[in-house]
């Protein structure tokens, strides 16, 4: 066989439903980029740079909560070898991604997710990333007191944000929409009363959509703390048990703590 040639081969044994295939030779990005959906449409495979984990989000990147997350995955995946990616996407995208195994992990989601088994190659990385506060934003005044304080108010929020899926039932009318900005504008326009987000990043939110004096304001006292995990695609075990070691030796060595404290 000559080296120029290129050759495509199952690189797993038996005939099992799932097999691994190598590619390789001068022309196998070639082959692989004519067959090869990206999660994110126009991302090409030869502009991606090797040995990298590729995580999506629900954040935006302008968001203290990514900036965060970014820092600590890239020290840690880098403490493992590994280069890191992370891109801002629709939440029920993000995840269905990372099931279907096109990416390989979301940056951070909440602890109970995936408790219904809703995605099967799914698995949470065992040490938490962050820890935050969820409020309310409205124009109304309200007094926040759980969930039950809620009842009389009509709720906008982005799809595949679970905790407050899981809390549909409570609200007086229910609006789930693809985007942070469709949430801030159906707001803004008094077609919904509330949004459930961090303050971090509602306030995000208001500056890039120019709505700081729209009367959209934070609600207090925080209606829950939530218990961030990353989740990473099920071929992914071995990496994501490593994972939580190296963010687990960061918070003990004090590298997580610097990290908070550069990003403000």
């Amino acid at each position: 066989m000559h080296l120029e040639t290129s050759i495509c081969a199952l690189a797993t044994p038996g005939h099992g439903a799932i097999s691994v295939i190598r590619v390789s030779g001068p022309a196998a990005i070639d082959i692989v980029e004519s067959i090869f959906q990206p999660a994110t449409e126009g991302k090409l495979l030869r502009d991606q740079a090797p040995n990298t984990i590729h995580f999506g989000t629900i954040n935006s990147s302008r968001t203290k909560l990514y900036k965060r997350a970014f820092a600590v995955l890239t020290e840690a995946f880098q403490r493992n070898g590994f280069g890191f990616s992370l891109e801002s996407m629709p939440g029920k995208r993000s995840l269905s991604s990372v099931d279907r195994g096109l990416i390989d992990g979301d940056a951070f989601r909440i602890h109970t997710l995936n408790q219904n088994d809703e995605y099967s190659d799914i698995i949470r990385v065992e040490e938490p990333i962050l820890i935050i506060d969820q409020s309310v934003w409205s124009k109304k005044q309200i007094k926040v007191d759980g969930w039950e304080s809620l009842k009389p108010y009509s709720i906008v929020y982005e799809r595949g944000t679970q905790f407050i899926e899981k809390h549909e039932y409570i609200f007086k009318n229910v609006q789930a929409v693809n985007d942070v900005e469709s949430i801030f504008t159906i707001l803004n326009i008094n077609r919904a009363d509330i949004t459930i987000t961090s303050r971090d990043s509602g306030t995000s939110a208001l500056k890039k959509f120019h709505l700081e004096a729209s009367g959209i304001k934070l609600q207090y006292p925080p209606l829950l703390e939530i218990i961030l995990h990353p989740y990473m695609n099920i071929k992914h075990a071995a990496l994501a048990e490593k994972l939580a070691q190296t963010i687990r030796q960061m918070k003990t060595d004090g590298t997580y703590s610097k990290i908070f404290e550069k990003i403000q």
